[in-house]
Protein backbone atom coordinates (compact mmCIF):
# COMPACT_ATOMS: atom_id res chain seq x y z
CA UNK A 1 0.00 0.00 0.00
CA UNK A 2 1.96 3.30 -1.49
CA UNK A 3 -0.52 5.40 1.09
CA UNK A 4 -0.11 6.17 4.40
CA UNK A 5 -3.04 4.90 6.71
CA UNK A 6 -3.96 6.71 10.14
CA UNK A 7 -5.94 7.49 12.78
CA UNK A 8 -6.41 9.98 15.86
CA UNK A 9 -7.82 8.43 18.67
CA UNK A 10 -8.98 10.26 21.62
CA UNK A 11 -12.63 11.64 22.81
CA UNK A 12 -15.08 14.10 22.93
CA UNK A 13 -13.81 17.26 23.96
CA UNK A 14 -10.65 17.07 23.31
CA UNK A 15 -9.51 18.92 20.22
CA UNK A 16 -9.98 16.39 17.34
CA UNK A 17 -11.97 18.65 15.19
CA UNK A 18 -9.11 21.14 15.44
CA UNK A 19 -6.48 18.43 15.01
CA UNK A 20 -8.51 17.36 11.64
CA UNK A 21 -9.29 20.96 10.60
CA UNK A 22 -5.21 21.73 11.04
CA UNK A 23 -4.26 17.91 8.94
CA UNK A 24 -6.70 18.85 6.13
CA UNK A 25 -4.84 21.52 5.49
CA UNK A 26 -1.92 19.68 4.27
CA UNK A 27 -1.33 19.12 0.61
CA UNK A 28 -1.90 14.88 0.28
CA UNK A 29 -4.23 14.72 3.21
CA UNK A 30 -7.54 13.38 3.48
CA UNK A 31 -8.66 12.79 7.06
CA UNK A 32 -12.38 11.82 7.60
CA UNK A 33 -14.93 12.99 10.50
CA UNK A 34 -15.85 9.96 13.31
CA UNK A 35 -16.65 7.65 10.74
CA UNK A 36 -18.37 5.03 14.03
CA UNK A 37 -20.45 8.01 15.22
CA UNK A 38 -23.28 6.37 16.77
CA UNK A 39 -26.07 9.22 15.34
CA UNK A 40 -24.45 10.11 12.87
CA UNK A 41 -23.76 8.44 9.49
CA UNK A 42 -22.51 10.92 6.93
CA UNK A 43 -18.93 11.25 8.65
CA UNK A 44 -16.91 10.39 5.59
CA UNK A 45 -15.78 13.51 3.17
CA UNK A 46 -17.91 14.74 0.38
CA UNK A 47 -14.43 13.26 -1.74
CA UNK A 48 -15.66 9.99 -0.67
CA UNK A 49 -18.91 9.53 -2.51
CA UNK A 50 -18.83 5.85 -3.05
CA UNK A 51 -17.71 5.25 0.82
CA UNK A 52 -20.49 7.52 1.96
CA UNK A 53 -22.46 5.01 0.54
CA UNK A 54 -21.25 2.45 2.58
CA UNK A 55 -23.64 1.61 5.89
CA UNK A 56 -21.01 0.19 9.03
CA UNK A 57 -24.08 -1.62 10.30
CA UNK A 58 -24.13 -3.41 6.92
CA UNK A 59 -19.99 -4.52 7.70
CA UNK A 60 -18.18 -5.85 10.45
CA UNK A 61 -16.27 -2.59 11.68
CA UNK A 62 -12.83 -4.01 11.32
CA UNK A 63 -13.50 -4.77 7.54
CA UNK A 64 -15.10 -0.65 7.85
CA UNK A 65 -12.09 0.79 8.97
CA UNK A 66 -9.72 -1.29 6.39
CA UNK A 67 -12.18 -0.28 3.75
CA UNK A 68 -12.22 3.43 4.84
CA UNK A 69 -8.17 3.26 5.17
CA UNK A 70 -7.55 1.57 1.62
CA UNK A 71 -9.51 3.93 -0.31
CA UNK A 72 -6.92 6.38 -1.46
CA UNK A 73 -8.20 9.40 -4.39
CA UNK A 74 -5.91 10.61 -6.87
CA UNK A 75 -3.87 12.76 -5.47
CA UNK A 76 -4.08 11.53 -1.96
CA UNK A 77 -1.15 10.61 -0.07
CA UNK A 78 -2.53 10.38 3.58
CA UNK A 79 -5.89 8.92 4.63
CA UNK A 80 -7.36 8.87 8.08
CA UNK A 81 -10.35 9.54 10.17
CA UNK A 82 -11.25 9.84 13.72
CA UNK A 83 -12.68 8.01 16.80
CA UNK A 84 -12.98 6.63 20.12
CA UNK A 85 -12.59 3.04 21.55
CA UNK A 86 -16.59 3.36 22.72
CA UNK A 87 -17.50 3.69 19.34
CA UNK A 88 -16.03 0.43 17.80
CA UNK A 89 -13.97 -1.34 20.40
CA UNK A 90 -13.48 -4.03 17.94
CA UNK A 91 -12.18 -2.00 15.56
CA UNK A 92 -10.47 0.09 17.68
CA UNK A 93 -7.94 -2.65 18.98
CA UNK A 94 -7.46 -3.70 15.12
CA UNK A 95 -6.25 -0.37 14.54
CA UNK A 96 -4.28 -0.19 17.48
CA UNK A 97 -2.53 -3.26 17.07
CA UNK A 98 -1.25 -3.04 13.37
CA UNK A 99 2.35 -1.61 13.11
CA UNK A 100 0.97 -0.63 9.33
CA UNK A 101 -1.06 2.12 10.66
CA UNK A 102 0.17 5.65 12.12
CA UNK A 103 -1.58 6.05 15.48
CA UNK A 104 -2.03 9.63 17.19
CA UNK A 105 -3.28 9.96 20.63
CA UNK A 106 -4.81 13.23 21.17
CA UNK A 107 -5.35 13.87 25.03
CA UNK A 108 -7.13 16.61 27.14
CA UNK A 109 -4.59 16.58 30.03
CA UNK A 110 -6.71 19.00 32.02
CA UNK A 111 -9.73 17.11 32.81
CA UNK A 112 -12.13 19.46 34.39
CA UNK A 113 -11.27 21.75 31.24
CA UNK A 114 -13.02 18.75 29.11
CA UNK A 115 -15.58 18.14 31.70
CA UNK A 116 -17.09 21.60 31.43
CA UNK A 117 -16.40 21.40 27.80
CA UNK A 118 -18.81 18.48 27.66
CA UNK A 119 -21.38 19.77 30.08
CA UNK A 120 -21.76 22.71 27.83
CA UNK A 121 -22.31 20.56 24.97
CA UNK A 122 -24.69 18.14 26.23
CA UNK A 123 -26.67 21.23 27.43
CA UNK A 124 -27.02 23.38 24.41
CA UNK A 125 -26.50 20.37 21.40
CA UNK A 126 -23.19 22.77 20.13
CA UNK A 127 -20.49 21.12 19.73
CA UNK A 128 -19.06 22.57 16.89
CA UNK A 129 -19.23 25.86 15.29
CA UNK A 130 -17.11 26.83 12.00
CA UNK A 131 -15.46 30.17 11.54
CA UNK A 132 -18.15 31.20 9.21
CA UNK A 133 -20.89 30.24 10.62
CA UNK A 134 -22.64 32.43 13.99
CA UNK A 135 -22.45 31.08 17.55
CA UNK A 136 -25.22 31.94 19.80
CA UNK A 137 -24.63 35.43 21.67
CA UNK A 138 -23.36 35.13 25.23
CA UNK A 139 -22.50 31.11 24.59
CA UNK A 140 -19.36 31.21 26.36
CA UNK A 141 -20.28 33.22 29.09
CA UNK A 142 -23.05 30.76 29.93
CA UNK A 143 -22.48 28.66 33.09
CA UNK A 144 -22.21 25.20 33.90
CA UNK A 145 -25.42 24.80 36.52
CA UNK A 146 -25.36 21.98 39.03
CA UNK A 147 -21.48 20.88 39.57
CA UNK A 148 -21.71 16.59 40.10
CA UNK A 149 -18.92 15.58 41.80
CA UNK A 150 -19.59 11.57 41.70
CA UNK A 151 -20.04 12.50 37.82
CA UNK A 152 -16.79 14.58 37.72
CA UNK A 153 -14.99 11.62 39.29
CA UNK A 154 -16.36 8.78 36.62
CA UNK A 155 -15.33 11.32 34.32
CA UNK A 156 -11.74 11.29 35.54
CA UNK A 157 -11.63 7.62 35.82
CA UNK A 158 -12.96 6.89 32.42
CA UNK A 159 -10.41 9.15 30.48
CA UNK A 160 -7.46 8.30 32.41
CA UNK A 161 -8.65 4.41 31.71
CA UNK A 162 -9.24 4.82 28.12
CA UNK A 163 -5.85 6.75 26.98
CA UNK A 164 -4.15 4.06 29.33
CA UNK A 165 -5.69 1.49 26.61
CA UNK A 166 -4.58 3.08 24.19
CA UNK A 167 -1.22 3.70 24.46
CA UNK A 168 -0.42 0.54 26.36
CA UNK A 169 -2.77 -1.27 23.19
CA UNK A 170 -0.56 0.85 20.70
CA UNK A 171 1.92 -0.97 18.06
CA UNK A 172 3.81 0.55 15.64
CA UNK A 173 4.02 4.47 14.86
CA UNK A 174 2.64 6.07 18.04
CA UNK A 175 2.71 9.65 18.60
CA UNK A 176 1.41 10.86 21.66
CA UNK A 177 -0.37 15.05 21.37
CA UNK A 178 -2.10 17.32 24.12
CA UNK A 179 -4.68 19.42 23.54
CA UNK A 180 -2.10 22.53 24.87
CA UNK A 181 0.22 21.12 22.75
CA UNK A 182 -2.01 21.24 20.03
CA UNK A 183 -3.17 24.79 20.41
CA UNK A 184 -0.10 25.98 21.08
CA UNK A 185 1.65 24.73 17.81
CA UNK A 186 4.10 22.80 19.01
CA UNK A 187 2.05 19.45 18.74
CA UNK A 188 1.01 20.40 15.18
CA UNK A 189 4.23 20.77 14.02
CA UNK A 190 4.73 17.09 15.68
CA UNK A 191 2.22 15.40 14.17
CA UNK A 192 3.42 16.59 10.57
CA UNK A 193 7.10 15.60 11.15
CA UNK A 194 5.60 12.10 12.59
CA UNK A 195 3.34 11.66 9.39
CA UNK A 196 5.72 13.05 6.82
CA UNK A 197 3.90 16.12 6.45
CA UNK A 198 4.81 19.30 4.55
CA UNK A 199 3.77 22.35 6.86
CA UNK A 200 -0.07 23.15 5.49
CA UNK A 201 -1.85 25.61 3.13
CA UNK A 202 -1.94 29.23 4.66
CA UNK A 203 -5.60 28.94 5.57
CA UNK A 204 -7.49 29.88 8.50
CA UNK A 205 -9.00 27.49 10.88
CA UNK A 206 -12.10 25.84 10.24
CA UNK A 207 -13.79 25.68 13.46
CA UNK A 208 -13.87 28.62 16.21
CA UNK A 209 -12.80 27.89 20.06
CA UNK A 210 -16.67 28.15 22.13
CA UNK A 211 -15.96 28.43 25.58
CA UNK A 212 -13.42 30.70 27.97
CA UNK A 213 -9.92 29.62 28.89
CA UNK A 214 -10.40 30.29 32.28
CA UNK A 215 -12.02 27.17 33.50
CA UNK A 216 -13.45 27.99 36.61
CA UNK A 217 -15.18 31.12 35.25
CA UNK A 218 -16.64 28.43 32.98
CA UNK A 219 -19.17 27.19 36.10
CA UNK A 220 -21.95 29.35 37.87
CA UNK A 221 -20.07 31.02 41.29
CA UNK A 222 -22.03 28.69 43.58
CA UNK A 223 -20.46 26.11 42.19
CA UNK A 224 -17.06 26.95 42.84
CA UNK A 225 -15.97 25.79 45.86
CA UNK A 226 -17.59 22.11 45.10
CA UNK A 227 -15.53 22.58 42.05
CA UNK A 228 -12.21 23.71 43.81
CA UNK A 229 -12.68 20.26 46.75
CA UNK A 230 -13.02 17.83 43.69
CA UNK A 231 -9.83 19.31 42.18
CA UNK A 232 -8.36 18.51 45.31
CA UNK A 233 -9.84 15.14 45.71
CA UNK A 234 -8.55 14.04 42.45
CA UNK A 235 -5.10 15.71 43.09
CA UNK A 236 -5.03 18.09 40.42
CA UNK A 237 -5.95 21.77 41.72
CA UNK A 238 -3.54 22.91 38.63
CA UNK A 239 -6.74 21.86 36.27
CA UNK A 240 -8.80 25.00 38.20
CA UNK A 241 -5.62 27.30 36.20
CA UNK A 242 -6.79 29.32 32.68
CA UNK A 243 -5.83 26.78 29.48
CA UNK A 244 -4.36 28.13 26.38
Amino acid sequence: MSHVRFVVLSLARSGSSHLMSLLNRSPGVLMHDEIFHPEHWDRIVEDSAELRAIRPRSLRAVAFADTVLADCPPGKTHIGFKMWREQAPAACQWLLQDPGIHKIILERENKLASYSSLSKANSTDVWNVSEKDSLQQGYAERAVEGFDVAEFRDHVKRRTDIFRYYRETARGPVVDLTYQGLVGGTDHARCLEFLGLNPPDDRPAEYRRLNSADILERFAESERSGVLAALAEVGHPEWAEPEL
